[in-house]
Formats: C-alpha cells, sequence, structure tokens
C-alpha cells in the first residue's frame, strides 16, 4: 500500500466513533459466516485448535476439514489428510486473507463488495448440480450459506454449496456460477512502515482532513488521501485494539 503522508505540526482529536462501530460489526458478521466446502478455515477449537484447512464436504452440524498439517489422522480409504470438526468450531477464512490478517479497506467495505457481486442464491431459481447437468430443481431456502434446492424424484430437498451448482439463466437458454467471494489484499501493518509512520496509533478527522495520531495523541501527519486514511484507521484499531481500550 503506497501512503501519501504529509508531516503534521499539530491537530486536536475528533471521534470517529460511527466507523469504527460499523467496522466492527462488519468483522463480527464475516467471521461467522457459516464455512461451506472448498472454503479455507481457521480451526478454533479441538485437537487441531489454530491450525488451517480446507472444506472438503459437510455432514451438518460438522464439517470433514484437509487439516494443512502432515500429522493429521486419516481415514480409511482416504487419500487426504482429513478431520471432522463442527462447523461452529470453524472461522471461515475470506480469499486472501491468512489468520490474523485484515483486509485492505476495512472489514466494512469487504462486506459491502460481498453483498455486490451477482448472481447470488436466491429463492425461487433453477439450479443443477455441476456434475449432474440433467437434475434440475429449485432453490426453495437459503441457510447458513447452503442452497436448499429440489431434484427430480427426490423426496427431499438436497443440500449443496453454490460452488456445486450451476444456476439457470433467466433470459438465455443458458448456465452460469454463482460469483464467486471477493478476494482481499491484506492490509499493510503499521509497525512495519518507516519512521515515524510505525508509530501511528489511531486516526482522526480535524478541519475536514486526516490526522494519523501517536500513542499519546499527538499528531504524527496529515493523510491526503481519505482511502489512507481509512486504511490507517481500521488498521490501527485492529493492531493496536488492546492498547485502545487500555
Amino acid at each position: 500500500m503506497s501512503i501519501d503522508l504529509v508531516p503534521d505540526t499539530g491537530s486536536t482529536t475528533q471521534g470517529v466513533v460511527e466507523l469504527l462501530n460499523a467496522e466492527f460489526e462488519a468483522k463480527e458478521y464475516m467471521n461467522h459466516v457459516a464455512p461451506v466446502v472448498g472454503d479455507r478455515v481457521l480451526v478454533l477449537e479441538g485437537p487441531w485448535k489454530d491450525s488451517t484447512g480446507l472444506v472438503d464436504r459437510l455432514d451438518p452440524p460438522c464439517a470433514w476439514v484437509k487439516i494443512d498439517s502432515p500429522l493429521a489422522p486419516r481415514l480409511p480409504g482416504d487419500v487426504v489428510d482429513i478431520t471432522k470438526v463442527k462447523r461452529a468450531d470453524l472461522q471461515r477464512l475470506w480469499p486472501g486473507l491468512d489468520p490474523g490478517e485484515n483486509p485492505q479497506g476495512g472489514w466494512k467495505k469487504l462486506m459491502d463488495n460481498q453483498a455486490k457481486r451477482s448472481p447470488q442464491p436466491c429463492v425461487g431459481q433453477v439450479v443443477r448440480p455441476a456434475e449432474w447437468p440433467n437434475d434440475e430443481g429449485q432453490v426453495v431456502i437459503i441457510h447458513e450459506g447452503l442452497i436448499g434446492h429440489t431434484a427430480p424424484e427426490a423426496d427431499q430437498l438436497l443440500w449443496s454449496a453454490p460452488s456445486d451448482l450451476e444456476l439457470k439463466h433467466l433470459d438465455r437458454d443458458e448456465w452460469m456460477s454463482y460469483a464467486p467471494d471477493v478476494k482481499s489484499i491484506p492490509a499493510t501493518l503499521i509497525k512495519s512502515l518507516p519512521e515515524p509512520f510505525c508509530n501511528i496509533r489511531s486516526v482522526t478527522r480535524k478541519d475536514g482532513s486526516w490526522v494519523a495520531l501517536d500513542g499519546k495523541m499527538n499528531p504524527i501527519a496529515h493523510i491526503q488521501k481519505e482511502t489512507d486514511a481509512l486504511n490507517l484507521l481500521y488498521q490501527s484499531f485492529w493492531e493496536f485494539r488492546d492498547q485502545w481500550q487500555n
């Protein structure tokens, strides 16, 4: 991230509570989106706590996860390292981000961009499994990231991840995939910036301009671009949140 900063000689702090509240709520929401097949995840509880992996298949309320560890157990007949974990004990890792990383631009921006994707699952759509193109059905319900849909000769709903289905175009005799998740770029760590900007601990506004502050609320720099200011605001909040709370 290229940050255009200009040294400052003085400033006062002003609140950015609404922005940070929205950012906090967005991260809470995004970190509680239920993972589906194909998602990278972080294991939060159990023997493989803090390990990462890939969701291979679902067995609600659990998921079978290919653990990124050479020590992971194997099931008879499996050729990959896999283990069963409760979905509630998994945190979805959004594309482009590793555990502990925040997206450039903040979680609120990522959440908004996710919501703008098209097409997305919707009740009433005509779908078919990508592997069985003759089994056309209709979307009946969407729950925890899974699509409940009908299928020929099926006496109950089938549950599929969006990536496993194809969607029929409304106006043309064509089939298409659902929009993939938005890929993020990790935010730059403030402590990795050169002096004096590595000392930034918060960002505020004064007289319509953005100002970066150190841990003692002394001004470090004016920030010329609002996008840079918001990046620094959100990253400083997450990177030094313990200091903010103290």
